[in-house]
């Protein structure tokens, strides 16, 4: 039985002038619905190259990627941007949200992008906004945003910003956006 991400004798090089780097020597994996990898390895190992790939940013130089049962190891830009609207959601190191949105705003905003409606958008994002208890502050913007998620989930004052509480707010976007995501958020049941 295949996973959600089946990898296939992946394999990545770069030409670097006449030499060829291979990066990925032939990985094989597969990965299932709400099953949590880590990837691991000292610099230079192709823990990003992979990330790269898994999210559909850069296409194998050799190998098979099947996610959610479709090939996407051959697929050009375009179709490499339909999936990732589609089907993953991102949590980036850096922070990612708009100051002048609000939490809700923030939550609800990769479902824009998917061609939502507006009315679906904000219940979806409200529903997830409850699932970490967060709904009294759906309307704070900017800093507050920040500063909501550090009252709620930390033990200090407002301007004292615990910058891993932002990395909720990302979350929540990616299980907002995510169909067969592979990134952060609680399974499904």
């Amino acid at each position: 039985m295949s996973g959600i991400i089946h990898l296939e004798d992946i394999r990545k090089d770069y030409i670097m002038g006449k030499h060829q780097l291979q990066v990925l020597k032939g990985l094989s994996r597969d990965i299932f619905k709400n099953e949590y990898v880590a990837l691991m390895g000292p610099s230079g190992s192709g823990k990003s190259t992979l990330m790269n790939i898994l999210g559909c940013l850069d296409t194998p130089t050799g190998g098979r990627y099947i996610l959610n049962n479709q090939d996407v190891s051959k697929m050009q830009d375009n179709d490499l941007a339909e999936v990732r609207n589609k089907e993953i959601g991102f949590v980036f190191q850096q922070f990612n949200l708009l100051p002048r949105l609000t939490a809700l705003e923030n939550v609800a905003l990769p479902l824009v992008y998917g061609g939502m409606a507006k009315k679906q958008r904000m219940e979806k994002a409200m529903h997830v906004l409850k699932m970490v208890n967060l709904t009294d502050r759906s309307h704070h913007r900017g800093i507050k945003t920040d500063a909501v998620f550090h009252l709620v989930f930390g033990h200090c004052g407002a301007h004292n910003i615990n910058t891993g509480r932002k990395d909720i707010s990302q979350r929540n976007q990616a299980i907002t956006h995510s169909v067969s995501r592979y990134g952060s958020g609680p399974p499904h049941h």
